[in-house]
């Protein structure tokens, strides 16, 4: 596997571990939500696990299955740093409810989750794509399922884009 490929890797998988353990900041203090940010948590952190054992098959097989990383580490760098620094906000300030879900919202609509949700809906072009979306087949649209959760708690989603706004692309 040449560097590029393995910095991709490593920064795909550093980006779903910081959205993972944001998600189990917003575990630890939005503690009406706890079991929802908590499984959303978890589901990161098997994305990641996923992309661990994909590094290494390809590493080990030189292949690499098209359209599952970013074509660019730019975006996966800006990405992973635009986390690190609400990670960085919210230990110190935890969001409320709204803050929070709109930032999750924000997050799974951005660049590298939607590049990542792609890849998924896309036919399996090699056995390691094929076993990748069978694993993640129940994990894959946190978008639509924060989106349900806020509906179904009466979790306001009239200020999503000026919260969203002010708190991802501001970060």
């Amino acid at each position: 596997m040449d560097d590029s490929l393995a910095e991709l890797f490593d920064g795909a998988i550093n980006l779903e571990l910081k959205v993972g353990g944001l998600y189990a900041l917003f575990q630890q203090h939005l503690l009406p939500d706890q079991d929802f940010w908590g499984q959303l948590a978890l589901e990161e952190k098997k994305h990641a696990a996923l992309l661990m054992s994909c590094r290494d098959v390809s590493m080990a097989l030189w292949q690499f299955p098209a359209g599952l990383l970013p074509k660019f580490p730019r975006i996966l760098y800006d990405g992973n740093s635009r986390i690190q620094t609400l990670i960085d906000k919210f230990s110190l300030t935890p969001p409320d409810r709204v803050l929070a879900f709109t930032t999750a919202l924000e997050l799974e609509n951005s660049a590298g989750e939607l590049h990542y949700q792609l890849a998924m809906t896309r036919p399996a072009d090699s056995s390691l794509m094929k076993i990748f979306q069978e694993l993640n087949n129940g994990d894959r649209d946190h978008y639509r399922r924060i989106k349900k959760y806020m509906e179904e708690n009466a979790i306001s989603t009239a200020s999503y884009q000026e919260a969203a706004g002010n708190t991802v692309a501001g970060a």
